[in-house]
């Protein structure tokens, strides 16, 4: 669990995210994020996927070269979302390969809660630095 939070932290809290991760790893814990946008056992279309994605991104990724797009179907992909046979919607999947990834105590985590007291506190020790220089 300290090597998600650390990864996790050092891709959303320290900065901007300006690009996808490279390693699979990195995109899982990225991911895992996201998911937690989304409410489970409901159906979500295309255009409701893309909204919840475009809301993350402008949080989080302000100037970066993510599209949500490719989020969504980095989501399909590592088996975050399912996306119906006729390819009309959406659903969480938490049988999916993304999640069984993780261990159960990593999924009960709130991550955007996480993210924010680290963010939190990152701009407490940059403060106490400025008032000490």
């Amino acid at each position: 669990m300290q090597d998600f939070r650390k990864r996790i932290v050092n891709l959303l809290a320290k900065s901007a995210l300006t690009s996808l991760p490279r390693k699979d790893t990195d995109k899982l814990c990225l991911l895992l994020a996201l998911a937690e946008r989304f409410e489970r056992g409901r159906d979500y279309a295309e255009i409701e996927v893309n909204e919840v994605l475009q809301r993350w991104l402008n949080a989080n990724s302000p100037e970066g070269n993510i599209d949500h797009v490719n989020l969504r179907r980095l989501m399909v992909d590592f088996k975050f979302l399912a996306r119906s046979s006729d390819g009309l919607a959406y659903r969480l999947d938490p049988d999916g390969s993304g999640f069984t990834a993780f261990s159960p105590e990593v999924l009960e985590l709130n991550i955007a809660e996480l993210i924010e007291e680290e963010k939190q506190a990152i701009e407490a020790r940059r403060a106490q630095f400025q008032r000490d220089s």
